[in-house]
């Protein structure tokens, strides 16, 4: 076992299982065994995980990660077949981090690919786990995201609305991650969907976005718009689903501001008639934070809910007029 001036701790792997007991602030250790050559390995880790892997801006993302990167490096490379496990502790995870879709990242041919893992978590001891990661043949960083954070977008919300006889499907991402397009489809029965067009996403993006699509065959009666966002890699995820109806009161707007938003959440709704509303606000995980319902009616002031003691991450707002429901995605 020897340390390089870089930070490196560096030792000899077969297919006995090594431990490599680095850390910064915490002890984040890493456990190589492997399959091949035998080679030496040298191992460092670091706090963030960023874009470019070692350099660039934090990912998008971070909240949905545990908050450290793993830097590998074999003595020759070629014929190593590796068994990857990283360790690490309740601190090091990011506010919306997920255990359950907990797998490790590998940063490879200029981004982060998707998170896998082989065997499950492994819970160590209280507030330690563990993942792994197996048939590793390159090395460079790695990293343990969570609630799915290798799919590339914060979507932050998603709605559709009748615009001048025709419908327009608009939403905004708060961040963007190896984003290659999205897919707008419609439904009539809001269970089976067909694309009807797509619109190409930013790539790599900290910035807040906005995005439109026109749908111009006007609804006859209720049809329902979603998106499904692809990555560069060929994985998708949907949003949330809009209800577009030619009469009623909801086709009408609803507006949500700021988004991100700090200390307070303001929801206008432009109603042409009086209506009784119920909003609800929660966690990814259920968790309501607010519940209201009240009679609103034409020329009320906003809706305004007070989040100052809210936690950073992402939340549900949904906003309920009988039969009618209607959801935005924050993030705080």
């Amino acid at each position: 076992m020897s340390a390089t001036t870089g930070g490196f701790l560096i030792q000899n792997v077969s297919s006995t299982p090594v431990v490599y007991p680095i850390g910064t602030t915490t002890y984040t250790p890493a456990t190589i065994a492997n399959a091949g050559t035998a080679d030496n390995f040298s191992v460092r880790v670091f706090n963030g995980v960023l874009l470019s892997g070692t350099t660039g801006s934090t990912i998008p993302n971070i909240e949905k990660a545990v908050k450290r990167t793993w830097l590998l490096e074999e003595g020759t490379v070629g014929g190593s077949d590796v068994s990857l496990t990283l360790q690490w502790n309740t601190a090091d995870e990011g506010a919306t981090f997920n255990r359950n879709y907990a797998g490790v990242g590998h940063h490879t041919s200029g981004s982060w690919d998707a998170n896998r893992k082989e065997g499950g978590l492994n819970t160590i001891s209280s507030g330690v786990y563990s993942i792994t990661r197996t048939s590793i043949t390159s090395f460079s960083p790695f990293g343990v995201g969570g609630n799915n954070s290798a799919l590339p977008v914060t979507l932050t919300y998603f709605d559709a609305a009748i615009e001048n006889n025709i419908v327009i499907a608009k939403w905004q991402t708060a961040s963007e991650l190896n984003n290659d397009y999205f897919e707008v489809q419609k439904s009539t029965d809001g269970i089976h969907f067909s694309t009807i067009g797509t619109v190409k996403g930013a790539g790599n993006s900290n910035s807040i976005i906005n995005y439109n699509f026109k749908d111009n065959s006007r609804p006859a009666a209720t049809v329902y718009y979603r998106l499904r966002q692809v990555d560069f890699n060929g994985q998708f995820e949907y949003s949330s689903i809009a209800k577009v109806m030619t009469n009623g009161i909801m086709k009408e707007s609803i507006e949500v501001y700021p988004n991100p938003f700090n200390d307070k959440i303001e929801v206008n709704i432009n109603y042409t008639q009086t209506s009784n509303i119920e909003a609800q606000l929660t966690d990814m995980k259920g968790n309501v934070y607010y519940n209201k319902c009240l009679l609103y009616s034409k020329g009320d002031a906003p809706i305004v809910l007070n989040t100052q003691k809210l936690k950073p991450g992402i939340y549900i707002l949904t906003i309920k007029d009988g039969t009618e429901v209607k959801t935005f995605r924050l993030l705080k």
